[in-house]
């Protein structure tokens, strides 16, 4: 029994069959309803590069685009808070709301 025993351990604890983590990522493709906010695309986008490093990514659906970061689900901003800004991972209510100001060109 014991070689039994030994088998199966070693094969749980391989790497065939090691435990995937899945981490949902923001789906910026199909909402426009975003800002960067107190972040940089490039600060960003090296976060979900680190992120990937670690975990296998899965994108949020586009009904609920953003990642609440503590509890790893996909969330949709209220109507009354419509903004996402991706460096405080809050809904935001306006641009201004988010500390942004907007300049025409």
């Amino acid at each position: 029994m014991s070689a039994y025993a030994s088998i199966m351990n070693d094969t749980i604890t391989s790497e065939c069959c090691r435990v995937v983590n899945y981490v949902y990522r923001d789906n910026l493709v199909d909402t426009n309803d975003w800002v960067y906010g107190n972040t940089t695309e490039e600060l960003y986008r090296q976060g979900v590069f680190n992120k990937a490093q670690k975990n296998n990514l899965t994108q949020c659906p586009a009904a609920r685009p953003f990642v609440n970061e503590s509890s790893n689900n996909c969330l949709a901003c209220p109507r009354e808070q419509p903004l996402f800004d991706l460096g405080s991972r809050k809904c935001r209510s306006s641009c201004q709301s988010a500390g942004l100001v907007l300049i025409e060109k």
